[in-house]
């Protein structure tokens, strides 16, 4: 009982080499991938490419999806880009679930209900302050918000 209970298939292992062989800025087709592994990557089998993906993702080598191509290899700063892009997609989301339970009446809900109202709302102020971008910060000039000079940021 010394073997590993998940072995990665060899099809897995394909994609992981193709993807890990190409440079920056390369698209590698969903066709291709068909090709190599001899399996259909866009429907049945996606499960072996998002794998591939997150096994590619630990040794340093991010991909985008390109709509109905394949996928694309990205280079730090468009890695860099993703990332303030997810963050203001995360700030937007909680900024809306604030709004959501600011619409709620505090005095027609029960006591526990309004100590789980009040600490998910919190919740919420706190995602959005911190998934925030900052460039009022970074440019010096201070920031307008009461919930930023508060915390100090």
């Amino acid at each position: 009982m010394s073997d590993a209970l998940f072995a990665r298939s060899t099809a897995t292992e394909l994609l992981i080499d193709l993807l890990l062989s190409c440079k920056e800025g390369e698209v590698v087709t969903y066709a291709t991938m068909t090709r190599t592994t001899n399996r259909d990557i866009q429907r049945r089998d996606r499960h072996l490419l998002t794998t591939a993906l997150n096994n590619a993702r630990n040794a340093n080598a991010v991909f985008a999806a390109v709509t109905r191509i394949g996928v694309q290899r990205m280079a730090p700063g468009e890695v860099q880009h993703e990332g303030r892009r997810r963050l203001k997609r995360i700030s937007n989301a909680a900024r809306r679930g604030g709004k959501l339970l600011d619409a709620v009446q505090p005095e027609r809900l029960t006591a526990e209900e309004r100590l789980g109202h009040a600490s998910t709302r919190g919740v919420f102020a706190s995602i959005e302050v911190a998934a925030k971008p900052t460039r009022a910060t970074q440019s010096g000039v201070a920031s307008r918000d009461p919930l930023v000079r508060m915390v100090g940021l």
